[in-house]
């Protein structure tokens, strides 16, 4: 996850359960509010928490905490929505195989 050119910077600090930004999942039969997630910097990037304009963050969200099992084939979104500025949907479909960890592109 990268910020806008030039926007706020957007707090990324994990507090375990009480985030400053929230990760949200929803499904056509389910939605969870917050989901535990942890950051870490890509490349360039300073000692603090804030994705800032020219850093890059690998964002991991834990998907045991949405309120219905995800199988083969399943479409869902997880909304990354910071405390300014627009939320950012992703949305995804699962393939026909899963693994315990998985990047779907």
């Amino acid at each position: 996850m990268s910020n806008a050119l030039d926007g706020e910077a957007i707090d990324f600090t994990d507090t375990t359960g009480n985030n400053v930004t929230v990760i949200s999942y929803a499904s056509a039969s389910d939605r969870t509010e917050e989901l535990d997630w942890t950051s870490q910097v890509q490349g360039w990037g300073d000692s603090d928490s804030l994705l800032e304009a020219g850093e890059m963050f690998e964002i991991t969200v834990d998907m045991t905490g949405a309120g219905e099992p995800i199988g083969t084939y399943h479409t869902f979104q997880l909304e990354v929505k910071p405390p300014v500025g627009s939320a950012l949907i992703i949305e995804r479909t699962t393939p026909a195989a899963l693994d315990s960890v998985m990047i779907l592109h």
